[in-house]
């Protein structure tokens, strides 16, 4: 009896191993192709970065032969078979990996495909087509929500069962992503509150202010000029530049407008916080200077205000190599490599010192606004080259946004677009200077920015070091000069983390007195600057950062000056360690922010 059931028996778990067979063979035969789809998206995008697409067209051109591998990877590891084999401990935790990956690549690709087919024909111009804004604000956000899930799955995978080399490329990519369906949802807000700005939902009264390099404020540059804009569902209307010396107070009849109590107390003693206008961007928390902006445009010269615009001249000669050469009133075009020399150095130059003389020279950097808008306006511009452009001024500080309502405002501080200085708790390099001696010096000054950090598993061991070197030509006009006569008189502050410990401070090697401030989330280093031509000094801060993690968090600000600072960086690891991502080592222009984390391995 027992004879004849074995052949049953051994029939039955055949029945059942072939299915499972069948199984396994699928979800490898799924898992082969994925891969080889999965590797082809890589090389598309590896090829991307090396040779990035002039316009939006070509980018969803060269997108689409990626986007349909990476939804051919993504199907393919959806079927029942490898889903099955997948759910599996351990063994299935490989084909998981891949299909998480497959997911993320699919969703990635295919927004960023409708992003650029979107993008494609998007002019700026007197009209933005704010319901484009829109859709592209939506297929940001739905695709940061889309890859929440699977990327929350891949930060605590498992790659133990993965072979070396596909784990390391993986564990590469992992790190890439984490944080990209925040940044993308981060995006998606501040893409509609630029809609907003533009007038989506009804009438928005703008204020955009250019800021003059030559005179440095904290936020950027003097705020010399400034335009009403009015917008209403993407279309924009500019008012000509007016000079902040029409319509400021004089300081005896000055008027107090809100601030917050941090600013009030630091840059009250300036008027900073009134209708003088002149010193409103003291604080190099650009959000926080524009907002008292604002309030000043609200009562000189009392016109409606909800947002503020920070440009300065730098931007505004990129976006002239947009437009096309200015004429600058004397017959000859000016291209916008040729614009910062032309109002910061030469207009000066060519300028006597009179009242009426120093009119004429506002009256000429206006007119350059006036003209630069009016062609940006007129022309209608390619989107994605006016947003390349715009990107990288953000990048440096050398563009902000502000908006009076909290939610948008928000949204802009979330994507980094309002030049906001708050450390979020980590440590900070901002050196930020507002000159004192009322002369346009600034641009003639070399400065050189270091920071070197130690990093252990408790505690970061850092060093700051500033030098400023005075080289100004000789013949500058009393005007540049300044009432100090050619001194330069500055107040410099050095930011750094809000749990500084152990604060040392040297000028020119030799000990002085320290006394902290804090403002806008990190604690400020004030110290006194008096450079004759041909003088330099240098600055050298040290502190300790205790490390609450075990990581070291660093923002590296930029002041945007017309001519960059030169920054000197190095996070390494205390002797005897490792960072886990190695050290990190810099050399070249300040021109752009920048965040570093280190962990010690």
């Amino acid at each position: 009896m027992s004879a004849r059931c074995r052949p049953s028996r051994q029939w039955r778990l055949l029945v059942l191993l072939v299915p499972l067979l069948g199984v396994a063979l699928w979800a490898l035969t799924a898992g082969l192709t994925a891969r080889g789809d999965l590797l082809e998206v890589r090389a598309a995008v590896s090829d991307l970065r090396e040779a990035p697409p002039e316009t939006a067209g070509e980018l969803r051109d060269r997108l689409a032969s990626a986007a349909a591998a990476a939804h051919r990877a993504r199907t393919a590891l959806g079927r029942p078979g490898p889903s099955l084999v997948a759910r599996l401990p351990y063994v299935g935790q490989p084909l998981a990996v891949e299909r998480d990956l497959a997911l993320l690549a699919d969703e990635l690709l295919g927004t960023a495909t409708l992003v650029a087919a979107g993008l494609d024909g998007l002019e700026v111009g007197e009209r933005v087509d704010t319901g484009a804004v829109q859709r592209i604000a939506a297929q940001l956000r739905e695709a940061g929500e889309a890859i929440g899930p699977p990327s929350a799955r891949l930060r605590v995978a498992s790659l133990a069962l993965l072979p070396a080399g596909t784990r390391a490329e993986i564990s590469e990519i992992r790190e890439q992503l984490v944080g990209l369906d925040r940044r993308l949802v981060d995006a998606a807000g501040a893409v509609s509150a630029v809609a907003g700005l533009l007038g989506a939902e009804g009438p928005r009264d703008l204020v955009v202010v250019l800021m003059n390099n030559a005179e440095l404020r904290g936020s950027g540059g003097y705020a010399g000029s400034f335009a009403l804009v009015r917008t209403e569902r993407g279309r924009v209307s500019v008012q000509p530049f007016s000079d902040v010396n029409e319509v400021q107070d004089p300081a005896a009849d000055a008027r107090l407008v809100p601030a917050p109590e941090s600013y009030a107390s630091r840059w009250g003693v300036f008027l900073a916080n009134s209708t003088l206008w002149k010193n409103t961007l003291m604080s190099a928390d650009q959000p926080t200077s524009a907002g008292v902006t604002c309030a000043v445009v609200r009562l000189a010269p009392g016109a409606p205000c909800d947002a503020v615009v920070l440009l300065d001249v730098p931007v505004l000669a990129r976006l002239v190599e947009l437009s096309g050469p200015l004429d600058l009133g004397d017959g000859r075009p000016v291209a916008g490599g040729e614009l910062v020399e032309a109002l910061l150095v030469e207009a000066y130059a060519e300028t006597g010192g009179t009242a009426g003389d120093q009119a004429g020279r506002r009256e000429r950097l206006r007119k350059a606004a006036d003209t630069a808008v009016q062609q940006l306006l007129g022309r209608g511009l390619d989107g994605v080259e006016t947003l390349e452009v715009l990107a990288e001024a953000v990048r440096g500080r050398h563009a902000a946004l502000w908006s009076s309502l909290p939610q948008e405002q928000s949204a802009l501080q979330a994507a980094g677009l309002a030049g906001s200085v708050d450390p979020h708790g980590g440590d900070v390099n901002l050196v930020s200077v507002n000159q004192m001696s009322a002369g346009k010096l600034d641009y003639y000054v070399d400065r050189s920015v270091g920071l070197l950090a130690v990093v252990d598993g408790e505690q970061a061991q850092v060093t700051q070091k500033v030098t400023l070197t005075l080289d100004a030509p000789v013949g500058l006009p009393p005007y540049v000069l300044g009432v100090r006569g050619g001194r330069l008189v500055e107040l410099m502050d050095i930011a750094l983390a809000p749990d500084a410990r152990d604060v040392v401070l040297r000028r020119d090697g030799r000990l002085q007195p320290v006394a902290p401030v804090v403002e806008t989330g990190s604690l400020r280093v004030p110290v006194d600057v008096d450079l004759g031509d041909g003088d330099s000094v240098t600055f050298e801060v040290s502190y300790r950062v205790p490390l609450e993690d075990g990581a070291y968090r660093l923002r590296l600000l930029p002041q945007p000056l017309a001519r960059d600072a030169v920054l000197h960086l190095a996070v390494v690891a205390a002797p005897g360690q490792v960072l886990r991502d190695g050290d990190v080592r810099y050399d070249g222009p300040f021109d752009r922010t920048r965040s570093i984390v280190a962990r010690v391995r």
